[in-house]
């Protein structure tokens, strides 16, 4: 048996198809949502935004527990905002989970708008997103994250594309990105 050579032959119906090379852009591209290619001070906005995103989620749970118990807290609420007379029938327009005073947004909080598509995670003062906090689609995505002012874009922050890309990066003014 010495000498023997062994060839294995694998046969199917079809040879596999070649591969493309993959292009170099693709290969150095960040993979999605990453903030590497960001300045520091945004990356250092998104990173709050991000925390602030976490813990509003955390509060939004302990609102849907206290619910689903029939419980309450002093300061955490789910509140549900439904209007006739638009639709056919009843329709959710908002759901806020999270903190409260005075039955109003103020704290950290989770704010579903259904017919806007969107929810926004994160610090919420006078009944609207201020501070640090998250806006993502329906289905999970971020679209922006960083400051906000009264419910609009103000300071650092990022809009993503829907692949994940950066769309727009910098300051912010009046949910606009600022000249530079």
């Amino acid at each position: 048996l010495a000498g023997l050579v062994l060839t294995l032959v694998a046969c199917s119906p079809q040879a596999p198809a070649p591969q493309a090379a993959q292009p170099a852009a693709d290969i150095l591209k960040p993979p999605p949502f990453s903030l590497d290619a960001l300045p520091p001070d945004v990356r250092a906005a998104v990173d709050k935004a991000r925390a602030a995103e976490t813990a509003a989620l955390a509060k939004a749970e302990s609102a849907r527990a206290m619910k689903a118990k029939g419980t309450s807290t002093p300061g955490i609420a789910v509140i549900e905002q439904v209007v006739e007379g638009i639709y056919e029938g009843p329709a959710l327009m908002a759901r806020y989970e999270g903190e409260v005073q005075g039955g109003v947004y103020e704290g950290l909080g989770v704010l579903t708008l259904p017919d806007s598509a969107i929810s926004q995670a994160g610090e919420f003062r006078g009944g609207l997103m201020n501070g640090s906090g998250v806006e993502r689609s329906v289905e999970g995505r971020p679209l922006y994250e960083g400051g906000w002012r009264d419910a609009g874009r103000e300071g650092l922050g990022v809009e993503w594309t829907a692949d994940g890309a950066v769309a727009q990066a910098g300051l912010w003014k009046d949910s606009s990105l600022a000249p530079k």
